[in-house]
């Protein structure tokens, strides 16, 4: 990330809405941006890269998920279901899950879009899913430390299951939230 002349831009407290992370020829390299179409070159030419990206709202996810190249009705199917959903069409795979926001003692769940392809992996969310700073922070040493030699698949799914984990793991923080507000009730 910086000013190496490969095209990334720095970190900027506007460009945060935006964060991508690729390997490309063995080498990482990681990009923040507003503008969700500034990944696009990123990820096409990549083995493997994570887009995540916020939206302001979730109608506004079909035309960033378009932006980045991916059927609008495969998002639009997703976003049908209220909890948690699963859609495949063939070279590309979605996938909703919840995300748990707690405020007091309310439970809202927020939707979580996982979309695939055999590159990429991208997360879109609203502002009010805050959970991925920490695999942003580390991604570039994830997509690195796995092996060249390992199938393009298994390290997709090593990805892939990264990003459920932080995910799940946020839902559990925020449910260990409500347990101790009722314990000192």
């Amino acid at each position: 990330n910086g000013s190496n002349g490969s095209g990334f831009e720095p970190s900027s407290s506007l460009a945060t809405r935006g964060f991508c992370a690729v390997l490309v020829n063995g080498e990482t390299r990681s990009k923040d941006s507003c503008n969700v179409s500034d990944f696009c070159n990123l990820i096409d030419n990549a083995s493997m890269g994570w887009i995540d990206f916020i939206v302001d709202d979730m109608a506004d996810v079909p035309a960033a998920a378009s932006a980045l190249g991916f059927n609008e009705q495969l998002v639009g199917n997703l976003l049908k279901s209220s909890r948690s959903g699963y859609e495949d069409s063939g070279g590309e795979l979605g996938i909703l899950l919840p995300a748990i926001i707690i405020h007091g003692f309310n439970v809202k769940l927020n939707p979580l879009i996982i979309l695939m392809r055999e590159n990429g992996i991208v997360t879109l969310h609203s502002t009010e899913v805050k959970r991925f700073s920490r695999v942003r922070r580390y991604a570039e040493n994830l997509m690195h430390k796995m092996s060249l030699s390992m199938p393009q698949k298994d390290r997709m799914t090593v990805l892939l299951n990264r990003i459920i984990d932080e995910n799940n793991a946020r839902n559990f923080d925020y449910l260990r939230e409500i347990e101790e507000q009722g314990d000192k009730m």
